[in-house]
């Protein structure tokens, strides 16, 4: 069994992306790993050079296409998913971190669904930090679970903005089994003002409304809550670096979206559901 794995990234530096330890966290799993760096003008491609110097790392440099705004993304992960020569392909985005406990039952899955081609990708769940890494989203409008292993040349393409995978041009959601693998989400517990040059990256790419001046960086939502679990071994020193850096929440706010997730939340701990939940997959 060969195992690729993939991931894409620009601006690392200036919107201080863990891209280091998301690249290192997936490495005991694959026999190379391929890096699609977008152009930049802050040190990323130099950054990814000297630190990721090692045998099966592959980075690419490309221009990526702005003017397709959010396709963007999928565009560049297909690009890596397409230049992949492993019988599985696992994708990190440049914010996530797959936990080292994670690595022994990702791989086990692998090995065991190998030859059963029905089994088209694996999921993993997800701890998404909010604010600072000591702090979790956990409403239903953040994604509980994602495909982020998927068969390579199935016909398995990257979706939408990247958050998942379809197959058939997207007609078709992949199929998949569950893992007991972890990855966590640092996407939106980074310092202040990565965030807030995020901000501004992303109402240009998507030809959005900024926000009011005085908009938080992070506003309030229902169900963020202390994180009491362990963080991936490799975040230790990425976070102990930046605190007292980060983003503050805004103000409570409850308005009808708000007391929707709180109900939702509710009916999900009386009855085990989660109604009407978005999903990229059909679990096998």
């Amino acid at each position: 069994m060969k195992v690729t794995g993939i991931t894409i990234v620009r601006d690392a530096v200036r919107l201080d992306f863990p891209i280091l330890e998301a690249v290192r966290s997936i490495l005991p799993l694959v026999d190379e790993m391929i890096v699609n760096v977008g152009t930049s003008m802050d040190g990323t491609l130099r950054l990814l050079e000297d630190e990721l110097d090692i045998p099966g790392v592959k980075i690419v440099e490309r221009r990526w296409d702005d003017s397709i705004g959010g396709a963007m993304l999928a565009a560049e992960t297909q690009v890596a998913i397409d230049m992949a020569s492993g019988d599985w392909i696992v994708y990190v985005q440049a914010d996530e971190v797959l936990h080292e406990s994670s690595v022994d039952p990702l791989k086990e899955a692998m090995y065991r669904h190998l030859c059963n081609h029905s089994v088209e990708g694996l999921l993993v769940d997800f701890v998404h930090h909010y604010c600072t890494p000591d702090k979790v989203a956990t409403s239903r409008r953040w994604y509980r679970r994602e495909a982020r292993v998927i068969r390579a040349r199935a016909g398995v393409e990257s979706f939408d903005e990247a958050q998942g995978f379809r197959v058939d041009q997207g007609r078709r959601k992949v199929r998949v089994c569950r893992t007991e693998a972890v990855y966590h989400h640092y996407g939106w517990s980074r310092p202040r003002a990565a965030l807030a040059t995020k901000r501004r990256l992303d109402y240009a790419i998507y030809g959005r409304r900024p926000p009011e001046a005085e908009a938080p960086i992070l506003p309030w939502q229902y169900g963020i809550r202390s994180f009491r679990d362990s963080h991936p071994a490799l975040m230790k020193d990425w976070i102990r670096d930046r605190r007292g850096t980060f983003a503050p929440i805004g103000r409570a706010q409850w308005d009808l979206d708000q007391v929707r997730l709180l109900a939702s939340d509710l009916i999900e701990k009386c009855f085990r559901i989660r109604l009407w939940e978005y999903r990229n997959y059909v679990i096998l």
